[in-house]
């Protein structure tokens, strides 16, 4: 493992745990209710192994592990996200599932297991967050056992230059508008916007996953390019 916590990770923990309350009930309003459509679409790419061990990285309400426990019931799940508040809510809505076997407030950077620990890991709406993304990736490679599966669902932006631009207008003068009206927080969905547009998807993404030495990697967009779900295996190399 690294010490590669970073005043970064701590003010994005700061800002999720400020609107954790609420996080859930904005994040279905400002996608449309489509956010628990795409959870579903990443959890069918799991591993069908019986007994697979799963992580799920910035897990953060537990949404994605839900959808992960409903396709796969036969897998145990781990979480890790660095919003304490956001792993609160996560646990009371797990708290009867066997197939969790624990959540953690730890960093992506930094992640507190062995090598070759995992059969998958899942990452939702999580990576363009970190300020190290070439090192979340690294650590990803780490704890996954050879032949293992990265599965990350992110936001991106449209191809088609007029979709794209609708797409850059709602980002800009709805989403932080609406967000903040409703989680009366100045900043977060301001700083939310910023980090769809700056983050690097489509194919600069999968270029960072082959730099980390990840193989078979793919890229797949979903609702006009809005999101795109991105896989990767650890060669047995």
């Amino acid at each position: 493992m690294k010490n590669s916590l970073t005043k970064k990770t701590f003010s994005v923990a700061k800002i999720f745990n400020e609107i954790a309350e609420k996080y859930d009930s904005i994040n279905s309003l400002l996608s449309f209710g489509l956010d628990k459509r795409w959870r579903k679409k990443l959890a069918k790419r799991l591993p069908e192994k019986k007994g697979a061990n799963v992580l799920d990285v910035a897990c953060g309400s537990c949404e994605q592990i839900l959808a992960n426990v409903k396709k796969r019931p036969s897998a145990t799940f781990t979480g890790i996200d660095i919003s304490e508040k956001l792993l609160n809510i996560g646990r009371e809505k797990i708290k009867e599932i066997e197939q969790v076997k624990g959540l953690y407030n730890v960093s992506a950077l930094d992640l507190p297991f062995s090598r070759e620990s995992y059969d998958a890991i899942t990452l939702s709406f999580g990576i363009r967050n970190m300020e190290k993304v070439e090192i979340a990736l690294e650590e990803a490679y780490r704890v996954l056992k050879k032949g293992g599966k990265l599965l990350i669902l992110e936001f991106s932006l449209p191809k088609s230059w007029f979709a794209k631009k609708l797409a850059l207008f709602y980002l800009k003068n709805i989403l932080p508008i609406i967000g903040n009206l409703i989680s009366k927080h100045s900043y977060a969905y301001t700083y939310l916007n910023e980090t769809i547009q700056d983050f690097p998807y489509g194919e600069d993404f999968d270029t960072l996953m082959k730099k980390a030495s990840f193989t078979n990697t793919s890229f797949s967009p979903l609702t006009f390019g809005m999101v795109t779900i991105y896989a990767g295996e650890k060669g047995d190399a």
